[in-house]
Order: C-alpha cells, then structure tokens, then sequence
C-alpha cells in the first residue's frame, strides 16, 4: 500500500511500534492493525501503531494494563547484583520507577518499585525469586495503588549526640505518639573529629499531621533531647 499524502499524515501523529508498551498519545482507543478515518474506511499501515482520525484529533494507542510491584533485596554484596535485578526487570518490559539501596555490614539490602505489564508480573516475580540461587533473596508486594494524601507539612529531622542504646527508641516514640509520619529514615555511628568518640547521627523526612505544627514537635523533642544527649533541629526539607 501507498504511504499516505501529505495532507492526509499531516492530520496523525505517527507513533513507531516498539516491543515496549506503547505511549498513549490521544483519547480513543483503537486496534493496533488499521486506520479508521472519519468516514470508517480501514488502511493498514504495517509496523505502525494503529491511529484514529476523528476531526483532526490524535487518537490513543492501545492501552496496556499496569501492575505495581514493590519489592526488598537483600544478599551478601557483591558486584553485580543490581544488573541482575535490572536485566530481569528489562526483560518483562517493566519500568523501574524508584529505589532505595545501599551496602550494610558486608550485605547489600534495599527496596525497590517497578511497574510491569499485568500479563508478565507474575513471570517478572518468578524470575525475581529465582534469583535466590545467585544469592539474593526478593520478597515481592503488589502495591495497592492508593494514593498517599498531600502532607500538610513536611520536615527535616537531624539528631546528632554521643552513641548509646535507646535513641531511636525514644525519637521514634514521640513521633508515633505525635501521629507523624516517617517516610524516609537514616542513621549512622561516626567518630567525633577531635576527641574521636562515638558519634551517632540520624537524618529523617517526616510527614505531620493536620494539627501539628514544627514548633510543637520541635518543643516535644526538646523534652527528651537533654536526657539522650543529642540534638535535635527540625527544618523544612532540602529541595532537590
């Protein structure tokens, strides 16, 4: 068949077929073999993305159902752990959205999300799990897909203080008690540069409920700050 006019491809946006999901890029959906053009009449294009022509607008492509999928690494480090997880997770067409990893005490732990075709997740899982064989254990969770309200305040906590058990007990006691939220959370043991004791630092993102203003947590942490001795200081999250 003709390639089609000008005039005529000037009114679609054309989309190569890729293997990978195609992108919606209007608002009807349609085959992905024919054409239909305002009148009804079907032209095949092969190896293009099927398009609809209703009054010069752009049509979808084809949807392609979602799945969320949430997961937790956790093996002896190693090089090549993350392109094992990767390559599976290419290999099922997913996209990898956000992650957090790192190395601790000679393991390498993380978590992880990914959305994924429903019609692989669950080969995407199993190719996960037999990952376990090279020494990496994947426990997977289907994300439920609800939507995290808007935060009506969002803040930094940085504690630093002299080692000892029971500060993370104490800190996270308030906060629970407070209703706040803790959505991102490190911490670390460093030696003090002069005296070289044991320092302990912990850095959080917390999320506050609707009443709760930075002054009143400020003031509640103050009040176990002097039996830890540690600081606290509450500020406005860093901007990225």
């Amino acid at each position: 068949m003709a390639e089609p006019t000008k005039s005529f491809a000037a009114a679609f946006r054309w989309v190569r077929t890729q293997p990978a999901i195609p992108p919606t890029v209007g608002r009807k959906k349609t085959s992905t073999r024919h054409l239909r053009g305002s009148r009804g009449s079907g032209y095949a294009f092969p190896q293009w993305s099927a398009l609809t022509f209703d009054e010069g607008y752009v049509a979808d492509v084809g949807e392609t159902t979602m799945a969320s999928l949430v997961m937790t690494l956790i093996g002896a480090d190693r090089p090549g752990l993350v392109k094992s997880v990767a390559a599976a997770v290419t290999e099922h067409g997913a996209n990898w959205l956000e992650s957090r990893m790192s190395h601790l005490a000679g393991q390498f732990a993380g978590i992880l999300r990914v959305d994924v075709p429903d019609d692989k997740a669950d080969s995407l899982v199993h190719a996960l799990q037999q990952l376990d064989q090279q020494g990496l254990k994947v426990i997977v969770q289907t994300d439920s897909g609800a939507e995290t309200p808007p935060p009506i305040d969002t803040l930094r906590l940085e504690l630093v203080g002299n080692d000892r058990p029971g500060i993370v007990r104490e800190v996270s006691s308030v906060l629970a008690d407070q209703k706040v939220n803790v959505e991102d959370f490190q911490t670390e043991c460093t030696s003090a540069p002069m005296t070289g004791e044991r320092l302990f630092r912990a850095g959080a993102q917390l999320r506050l409920p609707p009443g709760l203003t930075r002054e009143q947590l400020q003031k509640l942490l103050e009040q176990i700050a002097h039996d830890l001795m540690v600081d606290i200081h509450l500020d406005p999250p860093t901007q990225t």
